[in-house]
């Protein structure tokens, strides 16, 4: 299943539980809650963290999209992920979320099924000694 649900929960618990994940980030320190920092010391600056809203918006808005598109019960009308994200783009695009990919969104939905997050490597420089 391209959306991998804990053994407790179903796709559609799955996506709404991270769809509530990604919602935060649009709240002023919301941001926090969706990283997985590799350096917590590591201070970023406004456009990693607008990056980070942008990221959440566009993978949310997938998920809204899987979530009314890939209805099981409805194959005539199912839609794929792949699909998905390229609406997620044309959505936003108006917005000014305009220089990602449908495929790029797609890689941070693997990413962030795994954690819950999505992950952040950068690191803080080491004072001198």
């Amino acid at each position: 299943n391209v959306f991998c649900p804990k053994e407790d929960e179903g796709c559609v618990e799955a996506i709404e539980r991270r769809l509530n994940i990604l919602r935060q980030a649009q709240t002023l320190d919301g941001w926090k809650q969706v990283l997985k920092m590799k350096d917590p010391e590591y201070q970023l600056k406004a456009e990693e963290i607008l990056f980070v809203r942008h990221r959440s918006q566009l993978l949310a808005r997938a998920y809204a999209l899987a979530l009314e598109r890939m209805d099981p019960k409805n194959p005539a009308e199912r839609q794929t992920w792949t699909a998905c994200c390229r609406q997620a783009v044309k959505d936003l695009k108006p917005l000014g979320i305009t220089t990602v990919a449908a495929t790029k969104v797609a890689a941070w939905q693997i990413e962030f099924r795994e954690h819950d997050a999505f992950l952040f490597n950068k690191v803080a420089p080491k004072p001198p000694e």
